[in-house]
């Protein structure tokens, strides 16, 4: 038997979204829901965030925060989409975006061991050491979207360098790879915690450390005010930087784990870093530079950037010279830098390229 799918955009007493047979809208209302309630409708919306988080959706489903509103504790619905029909988490109503606060929790927003969901027009802040974080054990978590999305004030002090404001990454020491990831339209800002944007695509002891998840897109955000890295690709095949803008990265006074830099990526295998902006970029330590093909990156290409008022470099290729070089057939070509090396200190090792 077909199964069809009905449009609900002609009947203007009803939320605009499509719906199938089986599928259903959830709706929280952290002013004046009531957790007894059926979330059906946004007349019967839920209250609490546990109430919310305790569900398991399906394929199909939605669950809708409404607009205007505050939700407090750690977001964390259960369940998982699939490829023809993926879990949607968003807004209803007018008014400005719904607003997760995360306080004392480990995250505003998580999903842990789960797939196919899609996230956009929500407001997150604090958790620590996470805004927003996707992770798991599983051996493959596929199809994650992050649009339209504000995640801030993020406090902590970083013990790894997966942690911060957005962060996609399997769970320390988990065998697991993460594929089909696109952030698109996210603003990330004031953290303490290690990074604004990072996706990690395989585990650090994936494949015996090979591993790289596949088909990695961030583009159109903007990160600053972070302690460590900007926005970072780690362990990524067919990985893309493109239009997004970090600057006052690096802002830890005290080196901890690393040293950062604004815009770069790791093990990034056929990667494309395009059309971005860097500045006002630090570190503690060294590097405190715009953008970087870094160890393990092969086939990288860095073109028509703008990289300008850094304290370190503008562009940096590690790992590309020397019989144990493993950045290999990296190619820069048409950036813009200005200004870059300020840094009396790191101006000694580094300059513009």
């Amino acid at each position: 038997r077909m199964r069809v799918c009905f449009s609900l955009l002609l009947l203007l007493a009803l939320p605009t979204e499509i719906l199938c047979s089986g599928q259903s809208s959830h709706y929280l209302d952290c002013i004046a829901g009531d957790d007894a309630a059926n979330s059906l409708t946004p007349q019967t919306a839920w209250r609490s965030v546990a109430k919310a988080s305790a569900y398991t959706y399906q394929p199909g489903d939605s669950l809708l925060l409404r607009r205007g509103g505050r939700c407090d504790g750690m977001l964390w619905p259960k369940g998982s989409g699939s490829e023809p029909a993926p879990i949607h988490l968003g807004a209803y109503g007018q008014g400005s975006l719904p607003i997760i606060v995360g306080g004392a929790e480990s995250a505003g927003l998580r999903l842990s061991n789960q797939q196919y969901w899609e996230i956009e027009n929500l407001e997150v802040i604090g958790g620590s050491p996470y805004g927003i974080h996707i992770g798991g054990d599983i051996p493959l978590m596929r199809h994650f979207r992050i649009t339209n999305v504000v995640v801030h004030d993020v406090p902590g002090t970083p013990m790894t360098k997966d942690s911060g404001l957005v962060v996609i990454a399997p769970d320390e020491k988990a065998r697991s790879r993460i594929d089909d990831v696109i952030v698109d339209g996210v603003t990330a800002y004031e953290t303490s915690e290690w990074a604004g944007i990072i996706v990690s695509g395989a585990g650090f002891d994936s494949a015996d450390g090979q591993g790289r998840g596949e088909q990695i897109v961030i583009r159109n955000s903007m990160v600053h005010d972070v302690a460590g890295d900007g926005i970072l690709l780690a362990r990524v095949s067919h990985g893309v930087l493109e239009h997004n803008v970090a600057w006052y990265t690096g802002m830890q006074e005290k080196e901890t784990i690393g040293t950062p830099n604004a815009i770069w990526e790791w093990m990034c295998r056929d990667c494309r870093v395009e059309y971005n902006e860097g500045y006002f970029t630090d570190s503690p330590g060294v590097d405190g530079g715009v953008f970087d093909i870094d160890y393990g990156d092969e086939n990288n290409l860095l073109q028509h950037n703008f990289g300008h008022d850094s304290q370190g470099y503008c562009v940096s290729v590690f790992g590309a010279d020397g019989t144990t070089g493993n950045s290999i057939h990296s190619e820069i070509r048409q950036n813009t830098c200005i200004h870059n090396g300020r840094s009396p200190r790191l101006s000694k090792r580094q300059g513009a390229i």
